[in-house]
């Protein structure tokens, strides 16, 4: 702790923002030239059971053994999610969830990506920011990773009876502390098992269905039903596009005036984005969820169930940013089918078979 305070005492000049950004560009030179594998639960179990002896599936061990061999030689690292950490923190063996945390130390490089949220919002801002300032910013791959300890976000304290400058000290070796941490601290011990988002997903599910149900009669067409998905969630955040829009306006001294219009003119120009195909791979995170949800609400006969959910984040996750996306057979076939074709649009590997798995891993190595 001593030296985080070294490290930032009388550099002021430096906001957390802007520090926490250099800390995850930093990050990113650490993925360049690796393949990034994305794992769901399933995997994962596979894996923590050849590790403590227990699968009688030989496969589980060949898995295990590829996925150690890439890791040490700098060929791939496996990165997780914040829906990893949920589902993780859902098991209620203690031996078997502190393995878990272990195996994704070593294989995920302590690795992670920005929770689906800030994955939005940083999609949008970049999105706005490309097309009026191309020059200015970053690759958007280089804004998505974080360590595995902020895997659920960013907490800083704030509001503290500390004036401004050692607030901002303070904020700074928070953070540098807790990003040093492993999945392993952050999970061990006998805390209670986080079902707060499965919870929250069942209740979701069920509002889904019955909205699905009320609303069938109106699907008209897979396209007009995945731009209404998109139009949904940017309403959601066009709060953040005004923001951004805002304060580019402000950096060229321009005043811009309050319309209580803006919001639906930023719904409709990504939505008209998102139907030309324009933005789809540069804001990805946006396209796989809504493509998950349409995919579902066009077929009337199937009911959205809380682990439905649970997939669509791993796959919103793991298509944008991710090489390849090792998954279930159901989510495997929603996002390969020929109407979403999601693997090929993001240029991403899914698999469900582990034999597959093991053969593209094999072939890394090769």
């Amino acid at each position: 702790m001593k030296d985080f305070f070294e490290n930032h005492r009388g550099r002021n000049d430096i906001s957390i923002e802007q520090h926490i950004r250099s800390k995850q560009i930093a990050l990113s030179e650490n993925t360049q030239g690796k393949y990034a594998i994305y794992l769901d639960i399933k995997y994962w179990i596979s894996l923590c059971e050849a590790s403590l002896a227990r699968s009688k599936c030989d496969t589980d061990y060949k898995l295990l053994n590829l996925a150690t061999e890439l890791n040490e030689k700098g060929i791939a690292f496996f990165p997780i999610s914040e829906t990893t950490y949920a589902e993780l923190m859902k098991q209620e063996d203690h031996e078997t969830r502190e393995k878990t945390s272990i195996l994704i130390d070593k294989l995920s490089d302590g690795i992670a990506l920005v929770p689906y949220e800030i994955r939005i919002k940083t999609e949008i801002a970049h999105a706005i920011h490309y097309a009026i300032e191309p020059e200015s910013i970053y690759p958007l791959k280089k804004l998505v990773w974080t360590k595995v300890s902020n895997v659920l976000g960013y907490t800083c304290p704030t509001n503290t009876i500390f004036d401004e400058e050692n607030e901002l000290l303070i904020q700074k070796v928070s953070f540098d502390y807790l990003w040093e941490l492993s999945l392993t601290d952050i999970t061990s011990g006998d805390r209670e098992n986080d079902i707060s988002q499965e919870t929250t997903f069942e209740a979701l599910s069920n509002y889904l269905n019955e909205n699905n149900e009320k609303y069938s009669s109106e699907l008209r067409s897979y396209e007009q039903t995945y731009l209404n998905e998109i139009a949904g969630v940017i309403d959601l955040f066009s709060d953040t596009a005004r923001e951004v829009i805002n304060k580019m306006a402000e950096r060229r001294g321009i005043t811009v005036e309050q319309d209580p219009d803006a919001g639906m003119y930023i719904i409709n120009i990504f939505r008209e984005a998102y139907r030309k195909g324009t933005i789809n791979k540069d804001a990805p995170t946006l396209d796989v969820f809504a493509h998950c949800h349409t995919a579902v609400r066009w077929n009337k006969r199937r009911k959205i169930k809380p682990n439905d959910i649970f997939d669509f984040y791993h796959a919103a996750a793991a298509l944008g940013y991710c090489d390849a996306f090792f998954t279930e057979r159901s989510l495997c076939n929603l996002l390969t089918e020929k109407k979403t074709s999601l693997d090929k649009v993001h240029k991403c590997k899914v698999l469900y078979k582990e034999s597959d798995a093991v053969t593209y891993m094999q072939t890394l190595l090769s």
